[in-house]
């Protein structure tokens, strides 16, 4: 490749020496299709995120800046939301107090030693919860990793959760997790 000269083609753009370009027209045929996909948004810049990602991020930080209250009530239903969940029986939570993700795992008595029938448990659990208006989601991961979380219950709190919704969060998760795992309810 070399830079073109002036007057033969755009300034500055690369083009193949003349006896090379019916070479580099058919690799640019084989390859274009194949590097258009990789233009996706996540693979413009390798080492680097996606802008709207990017934006998303900095638009995030000044909200948390400009309203510490907000950061505070996360907290407390973060709090609030493992303090309940932790009575519920059948299942452990993973994660620090505070942070507004909680990981619900089944506990080892019912744990199945096969970890799909894990899945296949906590997804009932998921869609159970669904029906009856919570929405939960199953942590997923590439089954290829070395070195794999045990399956779980992703639970995200807001700031913008009030005590009562936390609660009947706490209960319908608590009827059906009784209910998926055989487990007399109160």
């Amino acid at each position: 490749m070399h830079w073109t000269p002036k007057g033969h083609g755009p300034p500055g753009t690369l083009q193949p020496p003349p006896r090379a370009r019916p070479l580099a027209k058919y690799l640019h045929s084989c390859i274009a299709p194949w590097s258009q996909r990789l233009a996706g948004s996540g693979y413009c810049f390798s080492a680097s995120n996606p802008p709207y990602l990017v934006a998303t991020g900095i638009k995030s930080l000044e909200i948390m800046k400009n309203h510490p209250e907000r950061v505070q009530a996360v907290r407390r239903n973060a709090q609030y939301l493992r303090n309940r969940l932790a009575s519920v029986p059948g299942v452990v939570l993973s994660g620090s107090d505070g942070i507004p993700i909680i990981h619900m795992r089944l506990d080892e008595e019912h744990a199945s030693a096969r970890r799909i029938d894990t899945e296949r448990t906590l997804q009932r659990i998921v869609d159970s919860a669904r029906q009856r208006g919570v929405a939960l989601t199953r942590a997923k991961y590439v089954h290829t990793t070395k070195f794999l979380p045990p399956p779980s219950i992703r639970i995200s709190v807001s700031c913008d959760h009030t005590e009562q919704q936390l609660q009947e969060a706490v209960d319908v998760i608590q009827a059906v997790v009784a209910k998926e795992l055989g487990i007399a309810s109160d």
